[in-house]
């Protein structure tokens, strides 16, 4: 009688054991899953939170790289370094990120880093040219919008939407083709009311790293341009191109226009001086298939190399690096923009995608020579 009677309180501290057992593994398991790798800044400089690790997985071929987090729902694709690049002795500092989770805008809480046209233009209901008289569109607002946490830059057939006038003005001004699309670009101005923008100048010594994640046009045709540059805010005095979508699929381009004397007047005739690198081979991968890595690097001595997928670029400069040049040391704002050199297709909508931007700087030069700048609102920065 006695064993029997306590067969039962047995049992239960079995279960009582096996449930403590449970409960005690999930506080565990939760608590290294939530476990912080690095503070956030909010666009306003408020300490928001705290991020959590951010997977980054290659394919096997090791080409592509798909970004991402199961553990971030916003899914920041932005680290607290470029990826590549030695870091400077100092370490990296992120002088600007946005992963594009805020409407662009003005208002409270939308992201005003960037003004969703050419920074001359005033008026956001205006089609504007394109910078050369060879380009095929127009840019309008319209056709720049956030969607999926992306920055879409999206284009579509209009005939004749602006005649040609062969008037050879230079810049903005230009018209010498006919138009026939619409398309997107943003420019990081700081000039326009109520954008905070983002500028930077070169010249002081500091170690840059210029950062996009993004997905090409798809560009069966042979018409792309897509482009991620920086040029000096006012007037034509500095040019670099991070890239430049060739007109035909899976080429690139990358430079440095560091000396000219021309600036947005009309007929603009003075002579430039450029480092130019074109990659005259397929990259080996489609860029419209998959969002990849791009980062441009610019050392103190200003030479400069690129990256795609954190792997140096050897067809720019002598293995990699490209010489040191002299250019002027005026301020430069980031420009993304869905350009056209040809009219090929005329139905549907194409798109550039562009998934997050960061600027970084070396840790000893942290926030010198920059205007705006800063963490966008919804952007998280992860290890």
């Amino acid at each position: 009688m006695h064993k029997l009677k306590q067969k039962p309180q047995i049992i239960i501290i079995i279960l009582i054991m096996l449930c403590l057992t449970i409960v005690g593994v999930n506080v565990l398991f939760n608590s290294s899953a939530q476990s912080p790798s690095v503070s956030v800044i909010t666009g306003n400089g408020i300490l928001s939170g705290l991020a959590t690790k951010q997977s980054s997985n290659a394919s096997p071929g090791g080409s592509e790289v798909q970004f991402g987090s199961t553990d971030n729902p916003l899914g920041t694709s932005i680290k607290s370094s470029p990826t590549g690049p030695l870091s400077p002795i100092s370490g990296w500092h992120v002088t600007f990120a946005d992963d594009f989770n805020s409407q662009l805008g003005t208002s409270t809480g939308q992201d005003n880093y960037w003004y969703p046209s050419q920074s001359w233009n005033p008026n956001l209901n205006n089609n504007v040219n394109g910078d050369n008289g060879n380009e095929t569109e127009v840019y309008n607002a319209k056709n720049v919008s956030i969607s999926n946490g992306k920055l879409v830059l999206s284009a579509n057939y209009q005939n004749n939407v602006a005649p040609a006038t062969g008037d050879g003005s230079g810049s903005s001004q230009s018209n010498q083709v006919q138009r026939n699309y619409v398309s997107g670009i943003v420019t990081s101005t700081t000039t326009r009311t109520g954008y905070k923008g983002f500028t930077w100048t070169p010249g002081n010594g500091s170690t840059w790293a210029f950062e996009m994640v993004s997905q090409w046009p798809i560009d069966p045709d042979g018409n792309l341009w897509n482009a991620w540059w920086t040029s000096t805010q006012g007037g034509w005095l500095n040019e670099r191109d991070f890239f430049e979508g060739l007109n035909t699929s899976g080429k690139l381009d990358s430079d440095w226009i560091y000396q000219t004397t021309c600036t947005l007047s009309p007929n603009c005739t003075g002579t430039k001086l450029q480092d130019f690198y074109t990659n005259l081979l397929t990259t080996g991968f489609d860029q419209s298939a998959a969002f990849h890595r791009y980062t441009y690097v610019i050392n103190p001595d200003q030479s400069w190399s690129f990256y795609i997928d954190g792997t140096i670029q050897k067809w720019v400069g002598v293995n990699g690096v490209a010489p040191v040049r002299s250019g002027s040391n005026s301020p430069m704002l980031l420009i993304l923009n869905y350009a056209f050199n040809k009219t090929t297709f005329n139905t549907g909508i194409r798109h550039f995608d562009i998934d997050s931007v960061a600027v970084y700087q070396d840790s000893a030069h942290a926030g010198q020579s920059i205007n705006g700048g800063g963490i966008a609102p919804g952007t998280y920065i992860s290890n």
